[in-house]
């Protein structure tokens, strides 16, 4: 705008004021543009519940599976319990089972719990996260291994040490009572009695003096693997079915699962089948280049490996956001609540 004499008119301080904000605005956005801000971290996968191998996952590796596929007669690298169930002559695989069952019975012999397993369980349980057994081996090697596996024994004070507290006091009142019925003993007698009730002083002013503090081991038995299902579940891994039982027994979803083991074959290849997590055990870890080179298709890729079963769980707690199952009541409550809301919409 300009006057008469066509002199341009001074910039308002309101004008020049909204320009300078404009300007910073177009710089801001400008900047953000180029530096657009972090992306939040993708929230962690849902876990509900464990479902574990046990031969070579909850136990040392004792089993000879090479040895196992001699005396049945399966080809080396051969599917045991498939080439068995194949078997059309019934005897040829009544021995070829026979063969199988004795070479895990001589595995019993040997049973033993893979490093941090106790911890491992009473995590998972102080967690309320359920946990399940799945295995290729019989029902008996499963019962065995609950009875012989599952027993915490931790170091106590014996009851030695009440008996004998209890034991100073009744000598204590034995004396005392015998002292006010007794009649005026000799000097000698009294002597006696005064170094026995000093004797006895002396306890009560040292309790622990005479007591060996002897410990003991006291047992505690971790609740059990809950559903447990040996290869009587049929069809066995790597068929998901197991996994899906397990699934269906806490009422929560197969992709909210995790499967813990130390085979590709059969642990991974199920979890993956059902949908679930998979964590293989392996001893030379996730960058070993052999272990990588093992992962030949999706079926067959981990979401994870772990060197240890203690691995295992820290990667659980790491990984994972881990929540226990709701109760069948919240879970039928909140279906009806959904329920009424889709009505009312």
């Amino acid at each position: 705008m300009t006057d008469e004499k066509g002199a341009a008119s001074p910039t308002s301080p309101s004008a020049s004021t909204s320009t300078n904000e404009k300007e910073n605005g177009d710089d801001l956005r400008r900047q953000q543009q180029q530096n657009p801000p972090p992306l939040p971290p993708p929230p962690r996968p849902i876990i509900r519940g464990a479902v574990f191998d046990m031969d070579g996952t909850l136990t040392l590796p004792v089993i000879d599976f090479a040895e196992m596929r001699r005396r049945a007669g399966v080809p080396p690298g051969g599917d045991i319990l498939a080439t068995i169930e194949a078997i059309t002559d019934p005897e040829a695989k009544a021995a070829a089972i026979a063969a199988v069952e004795e070479v895990e019975r001589e595995g019993l012999e040997g049973l033993a719990p893979a490093k941090g397993l106790h911890s491992v369980l009473s995590r998972l349980d102080e967690l309320g996260l359920p946990r399940g057994l799945v295995t290729r081996n019989n029902r008996f090697a499963v019962e065995v291994f609950h009875e012989r596996l599952l027993v915490v024994e931790e170091e106590g004070e014996g009851d030695d040490d009440v008996a004998v507290k209890l034991k100073e006091v009744e000598v204590d009142i034995v004396s005392a009572s015998a002292t006010a019925s007794a009649p005026a003993a000799s000097s000698s007698g009294c002597k006696e009695h005064q170094q026995h009730h000093r004797h006895h002083h002396h306890h009560e002013q040292h309790p622990h003096a005479h007591r060996h503090q002897r410990k003991h081991r006291q047992r505690r038995r971790l609740p059990p693997f809950d559903p447990a299902l040996s290869r009587d579940f049929k069809p066995p891994k790597p068929s998901p079915a197991a996994i899906h039982a397990c699934a269906e027994a806490w009422g929560v979803d197969a992709r909210e699962l995790v499967m813990v083991g130390d085979s590709l074959a059969d642990d991974v290849v199920a979890g993956n089948r059902a949908g679930a997590h998979t964590i293989l055990l392996d001893e030379r870890g996730g960058d070993h280049d052999d272990v990588r080179a093992s992962f030949a298709c999706s079926e067959r890729t981990p979401t994870a490996v772990a060197k240890s079963l203690e691995h295992a769980v820290e990667l659980l707690e790491t990984i994972f956001e881990l929540r226990p199952p709701k109760s069948k009541k919240a879970a039928e409550e909140e279906t009806e609540e959904q329920e009424q809301r889709e009505a009312e919409s």
